[in-house]
């Protein structure tokens, strides 16, 4: 795996991004979305996931909002 490309969030910021599998396990930080305080994506982020997830076949990405928020969805690699 690459990069996961965020091309449209919305939330309070700052965003907090996660991966892990699709268990929800292996939770590993990615970095944090700042920008405008409800709408910060676009401009597109892009984010780099650990060798941990190299070769995994789909992962979750967890979004954690400022105001506790927390959304998630599995992608296909």
């Amino acid at each position: 795996m690459t990069r996961i490309e965020f091309t449209d969030v919305s939330g309070t910021t700052p965003i907090d991004v996660y991966i892990a599998d699709t268990r929800g396990e292996n939770r590993t930080y990615l970095g944090q979305i700042t920008g405008a305080t409800t709408n910060p994506v676009p401009p597109t982020v892009y984010e780099y996931p650990p060798s941990l997830f190299d070769g995994a076949s789909s992962v979750m990405i967890i979004l954690s909002g400022s105001d506790g928020c927390e959304n998630f969805k599995i992608i296909d690699c």
